[in-house]
């Protein structure tokens, strides 16, 4: 009995190679430890980008220790930068930055192309793509691309079969508004190029001038 207790004793259980395989791996760059090979091989990925600077919430690495610092106001919801005319405060610099020229009513973005002035630097932006050609939104349905995003929404509706826009007077639809309000001018145009005659009414007046010259042909013979 005492021969097999001594033994048993010399062998490592399970459970104690579990502690002595516990963080055996070490970065050779930091000295950090780790549990596994695979964990190691991934954590020195971070020297390798040399990003040294990690996230204690998320893990990301950063290559400067300010990119980390502005990267954890998303985790604290720190937002140092505050307008001095509203009081509104913003996390990152530059949207500040775009916010203190709302309040000032001059276009400060001008377009080294044509002079063209904006508010926004964003809308500068969407401005250039006239001038280069860029046309980065596409249509997953047909392949057709856009400059504009916005534009590039409409144009689906084309698919899609959706028309927004409806007529009160007859209920036709239309995708866009602007179709609809040139529609709009046939009801009114109705209204106005009526023949006196017979009632009838057209859409456009010199449609109504031929129609007037049949009844006059007629009342000839």
């Amino acid at each position: 009995m005492d021969g097999g207790g001594s033994e048993s004793t010399l062998v490592p259980s399970r459970h104690e190679r579990k502690h002595t395989r516990e963080k055996a791996f070490g970065c050779n760059e930091c000295g950090k430890t780790f549990s596994s090979k695979r964990i190691l091989i991934a954590h020195q990925k971070i020297h390798g980008e040399e990003r040294r600077f990690v996230c204690s919430d998320c893990g990301k690495a950063f290559k400067r220790k300010e990119q980390l610092v502005v990267h954890q106001r998303l985790h604290t919801g720190e937002k140092p930068y505050e307008c001095s005319q509203c009081g509104k405060s913003f996390t990152w610099h530059s949207s500040f930055s775009q916010h203190v020229k709302s309040h000032t009513p001059e276009n400060s973005f001008e377009c080294k192309q044509c002079g063209k002035t904006f508010k926004y630097y964003s809308s500068l932006y969407k401005h250039y793509r006239i001038h280069t050609g860029k046309k980065p939104f596409r249509c997953r349905d047909c392949g057709k691309a856009f400059a504009d995003s916005s534009v590039l929404v409409l144009h689906q509706k084309i698919h899609t079969g959706e028309k927004p826009h409806g007529c009160s007077e007859c209920g036709k639809a239309f995708i866009k508004k602007h179709h609809l309000l040139r529609h709009y001018l046939t009801h009114t145009a109705e209204q106005q190029n009526k023949c006196n005659t017979c009632g009838k009414s057209f859409n456009w007046k010199t449609h109504l001038i031929l129609h007037e010259r049949s009844h006059k042909t007629l009342g000839a013979f």
